[in-house]
């Protein structure tokens, strides 16, 4: 694949210079900013993984954004897409000097068709933001990632996010009908479509899901609605052992039974969560959880729903089944699943936190194969996430991100994916690949399958401008 040109180089620092100039002419003053502050801000994201950008441009319209992404290519200057940051793989952080591309301030909902039961949006606006005004129309946005109060659609896209709601629901591709996109040429593309069916020549728009901003720049989208759950309830069980709420968790799939949300944490995340604060949920004998919801077109249904997964669970010997309706009662049984990873930062500053998926039907396999691997690590992995679908993410905290311990646990984690593979899953549910799992792409994906990857970048982005070493190994 080929690359800028070198960074270092007189001839680099003389077209970064060009570069500048022009986009002062193209732009409003207030889009572009050189200062230090600004650098600095945009040089990481939820990683902790640091770069430093030439300069940072937080385009007002979607017309400044595509000046930028043209100069770019003109000049041959590396640039990053971003959002708010929140990803957790380094996916933004700008690894080479050049631009960082703020996209936040594209934070239109442009329209909300309920007659087709779509949004379309602009790459800035927040995915809990559209959730609350499609709400008002009675619709429905199910994907939901923790980040969902701050992340972007534009960042959700571009890493596929899932969250609590996959298992019932599905993830952002699932949503995804029609992207408006710019190219380092500058060409501005549309592709998909409006409509829910269509098969016209390659799916371009969900080929972009989960590109990491490495294929081109996306503008804007055009998103699927559903109708909105009249009523939710939750459960919360509680487990003398972690392989018993897992069991239980299979069992519910099995059954068939389709929760709208099952969570799981382990007796680590429990011990975290009790030195964190005080739950009353959690009784003090109990090692591992799950947490369930169910939603329906009315009350009775969502009870019944219930009723049986509660069966399946009392099957497993629970310590406790705890059930919510009432909003409140609803969020404070949430509640014991929102403070992970606050919690997590009290063990630590730093985390290594992974998102591998496997089959439903091998979450407990791997959690026993995960604790063979980590037997003679001090520190028990803090281990939750979306059982529903067999995503799990595995966090080791650390004290700052030279601690001795890291290189260990970066050895662990190596043989974590390859367990995952093994049970034909994924080294990355939802994170993506960005600069922290580079290395480990081989473990899961052919030297047929990357050659075809870079093929791909290269027909998007010919000089790799876009996001540079992201996703491939160096």
């Amino acid at each position: 694949m080929e690359q800028p040109a070198d960074y270092t180089s007189e001839n680099f620092a003389d077209r970064i210079r060009v570069f500048y100039d022009e986009l002062k002419s193209a732009l409003q003053a207030e889009s572009i900013s050189t200062a230090a502050a600004d650098r600095l801000m945009y040089s990481f994201d939820g990683s902790k993984q640091q770069g430093q950008a030439e300069v940072v441009v937080t385009p007002a319209t979607q017309d400044e954004a595509v000046s930028t992404v043209g100069l770019a290519g003109k000049h041959g200057i590396p640039l990053y897409a971003r959002g708010s940051g929140s990803g957790l793989t380094g996916g933004a952080v700008p690894t080479e000097r050049g631009v960082v591309l703020n996209l936040t301030r594209l934070n239109r909902i442009v329209e909300v068709d309920t007659g087709n039961l779509t949004a379309t949006v602009e790459s800035g606006v927040v995915c809990g933001d559209l959730d609350r005004e499609v709400a008002k129309h009675g619709l429905f946005y199910p994907p939901s990632p923790g980040s969902a109060d701050y992340s972007t659609l534009g960042g959700n896209i571009m890493e596929n996010a899932g969250g609590m709601r996959a298992y019932k629901y599905g993830v952002t591709r699932d949503y995804m009908l029609a992207m408006k996109c710019v190219l380092p040429s500058g060409e501005v593309f549309t592709t998909g479509s409006h409509a829910v069916k269509n098969v016209t020549g390659y799916d371009i728009a969900r080929l972009m899901v989960g590109s990491e901003g490495t294929l081109a720049v996306m503008l804007e989208a055009t998103l699927r609605l559903i109708p909105m759950p009249v009523e939710i309830g939750t459960v919360l069980a509680l487990f003398s052992l972690d392989e018993d709420a897992l069991a239980a968790a299979q069992d519910i799939v099995a059954a068939p039974l389709m929760p709208r949300a099952m969570e799981f944490m382990n007796d680590e995340t429990l011990r975290c969560l009790r030195n964190y604060r005080d739950l009353p949920q959690l009784k003090p004998e109990a090692n591992a959880a799950l947490l369930l919801e169910a939603d329906g077109p009315s009350e009775d249904d969502v009870r019944e729903q219930l009723a049986k997964m509660m069966d399946v669970c009392k099957a497993r010997s629970p310590l406790s089944v705890e059930t919510a309706f009432d909003e409140t009662e609803r969020a404070a049984l949430w509640d014991v699943r929102d403070s992970v990873s606050p919690a997590a930062f009290h063990l630590g500053d730093y985390k290594i936190s992974e998102d591998i998926s496997v089959p439903r039907n091998k979450c407990l396999e791997f959690v026993r194969g995960l604790k063979e691997i980590v037997k003679d690590y001090p520190d028990a992995p803090v281990v939750y996430g979306h059982i529903g679908d067999g995503t799990l993410h595995v966090t080791f905290m650390f004290n700052g991100q030279d601690d001795p311990r890291i290189p260990t646990v970066e050895k662990l984690v190596g043989q974590m994916f390859k367990l995952a593979v093994s049970l034909k899953g994924s080294l990355s549910a939802e994170h993506g690949i960005g600069l922290t799992k580079r290395k480990y792409l081989a473990i899961e994906l052919s030297p047929v399958e990357i050659r075809l990857m870079k093929d791909l970048k290269r027909a998007f982005d010919p000089t790799g401008i876009l996001n540079p070493g992201k996703i491939f190994p160096l």
